[in-house]
């Protein structure tokens, strides 16, 4: 999990970088854009079309998804409780918040 969040603070200051070099009107754009408009905008002003769908691309939405929960992380209360008797090659069924599992 911590190579994914650094890759985020890695990659949107690369982003900031790249920005700021290549085009003259950054500074105007900037704070309006998450990072993945960043990115499309940055790769269609440079007339590069990424595919998402591939490496490396195809990481970007996971790594900052991982990034926004921790960075902006809210409180989520489950109110399901669950008893579980396991034997000891049994795992437990992990608690859910939002349909979703709490582990990454």
């Amino acid at each position: 999990m911590i190579p994914q969040l650094f890759s985020a603070f890695c990659l949107k200051a690369y982003l900031n970088h790249v920005g700021q070099k290549k085009l003259a009107y950054w500074k105007n754009v900037e704070r309006k854009l998450g990072p993945r408009e960043k990115l499309e905008f940055i790769t269609h002003e440079l007339k590069f079309k990424p595919e998402f769908g591939k490496r490396p691309f195809q990481s970007f939405a996971s790594i900052f998804k991982l990034r926004n929960m921790l960075v902006h992380g809210k409180t989520d209360y489950l109110e399901e409780e669950n008893k579980q008797i396991l034997t000891e090659t049994e795992k437990p069924v992990l608690p859910q918040a939002n349909g979703k599992s709490w582990i990454i």
